[in-house]
């Protein structure tokens, strides 16, 4: 087992992720990131993005792409209804919190 893979069973241990509240995965490559919003109780991925999928970002540093990957996500979570604008806080990619108006809470214990 690597050093990646020991970190997310740890981590996993912790973060559960459900209907009210999903998990946030965001996965970084050495080019692309890619993120994900899961529901555990269903094991079902609710959103997923990357990098790959966004336009216009040719040319731009990772940091820049991973704001926009941010944005990107967090008007999905916003135009699914479901979510409220401060039950969740996207600090894992990059700190995106101002601009996409999202409060996401990663590291919380359920219940």
């Amino acid at each position: 087992m690597n050093n990646r893979e020991r970190r997310h069973k740890r981590i996993r241990k912790r973060v559960y992720g459900t209907e009210s509240r999903p998990r946030l995965s965001v996965y970084r490559s050495s080019k692309h990131m890619f993120a994900q919003l899961i529901n555990d109780d269903l094991r079902i991925t609710i959103i997923g993005m990357s990098t790959l999928s966004l336009k216009d970002v040719d040319g731009k540093t990772k940091t820049e792409k991973a704001r926009e990957l941010g944005l990107e996500l967090g008007a999905k979570i916003l135009a699914l209804g479901k979510y409220k604008k401060n039950c969740f806080l996207i600090v894992a990619v990059i700190n995106i919190t101002e601009e996409s108006k999202l409060l996401l809470k990663v590291f919380e214990r359920p219940g």
